[in-house]
């Protein structure tokens, strides 16, 4: 089975921090991400979990890398 994935550094506006979350209770911070669902590109999926994990609208976008494992 074969599952994409996006995953976001989010910026403050002078890019001098980052934001981070913590999911599932977990003791840890990570940066949002979440899996492309059927009919949805990348960008679609990126600006989806950036609203449902922080409640934050997307202004714009760098797109970064891409890889397969």
């Amino acid at each position: 089975m074969f599952n994409s994935a996006i995953s976001t550094i989010i910026f403050n506006p002078t890019k001098d921090k980052i934001l981070l979350i913590k999911q599932y209770g977990k003791n840890f911070n990570v940066l949002v991400a979440g899996y492309i669902t059927k009919g949805e590109n990348a960008k679609e999926t990126l600006v989806r979990e950036i609203k449902e994990e922080v409640n934050l609208n997307v202004v714009d976008y760098t797109y970064n890398d891409n890889e397969y494992y």
